[in-house]
């Protein structure tokens, strides 16, 4: 299911259980943590991300696995983007989850959770939320128990995803990424450590090391305290800041590979960014397609 796989603490919790919109409608809360899955488990789906063998070995009772834990993206054109969102409506028609479900995604701290949340938004989900910090970790920590048992489940006709269109004001495919860097239609945030910003490391599945050209270096674990919850509003609006970025304006977030830029990008719309946009191949794809930090404008 790829295109071309290869603060203070009241106001975190209470922007982490209030909601944010999709297309101007009013979805789910971005962000939340155990308890508050805990205490809403039975009204929600949750899609377990880790890996099939991660899944396997104890998840959450009557979750439903999606691993994206290794998902790498080399092509994210627009074409490829609309058969990703084709591909993730069958998958979640398979796993038994409808177009108006909410759903609740896990991980184990990889952003693979955010990920397929905006994979999920992507392939036309309204109602998508996000457990943050250490997920799993997280759920075990208050005492809640993870099984081994495998669950069936119904798949849903086909028919009920029929009229579910491609949503893509939460994703950025690679044209608009490169219109954000040549024309300047949008800025681009890079969620990466320092050190990888600045080329002086980089993961070997990259054609090189470096930053896209005019990105903003805002580092993704910057946005959460030490307990993994998001950092107040001011806090993330004065970090903006100090890059020269409003939250009027409209911008890309990018990573190595779209995990860590999806989590960030949750905390930057729950702040009022209201365009916020993330790019799945991020510097993976950039560097594969050769473009390093340098952008031919003619």
């Amino acid at each position: 299911m790829s295109a071309s796989a290869t603060s203070s603490a009241p106001d975190a919790a209470t922007r982490s259980a209030s909601t944010t919109t999709v297309d101007g409608r009013i979805t789910a809360p971005a962000l939340v943590d155990a308890r508050w899955l805990v205490e809403h488990r039975s009204g929600v789906t949750v899609i377990d991300t880790r890996s099939a063998a991660a899944f396997a070995t104890g998840h959450l009772p009557g979750a439903r696995s999606l691993p994206l834990d290794a998902l790498l993206v080399d092509d994210s054109s627009r074409p490829a983007i609309s058969r990703l969102a084709a591909a993730t409506r069958a998958v979640l028609a398979s796993r038994g989850i409808a177009p108006d479900d909410h759903v609740v995604l896990i991980d184990d701290c990889d952003g693979s959770a955010a990920l397929g949340a905006a994979i999920c938004e992507l392939a036309g989900m309204r109602r998508v939320t996000v457990v943050q910090g250490s997920g799993i970790d997280s759920w075990r920590a208050i005492g809640e128990t993870l099984t081994a048992d495998t669950t069936e489940f119904t798949p849903v006709p086909p028919a009920d995803w029929a009229e579910t269109t491609d949503r893509t004001t939460t994703i950025a495919a690679f044209e608009d990424l490169v219109d954000a860097v040549v024309e300047g239609r949008a800025r681009v945030i890079d969620t990466r450590s320092q050190l990888e910003h600045e080329g002086i490391i980089g993961a070997p599945c990259c054609a090189g090391r470096g930053a896209i050209a005019g990105s903003v270096h805002v580092e993704w674990t910057q946005l959460f305290d030490m307990f993994g919850a998001p950092r107040s509003t001011e806090y993330v609006r004065e970090l903006l800041d100090q890059v020269g970025i409003s939250t009027d304006d409209p911008v890309v977030v990018t990573c190595h590979a779209g995990h860590r830029a999806a989590i960030a990008a949750r905390v930057l719309r729950s702040v009022g960014m209201r365009d916020v946009r993330v790019s799945l191949g991020s510097w993976h794809e950039w560097s594969l397609r050769g473009l390093g930090e340098d952008v031919d404008e003619g």
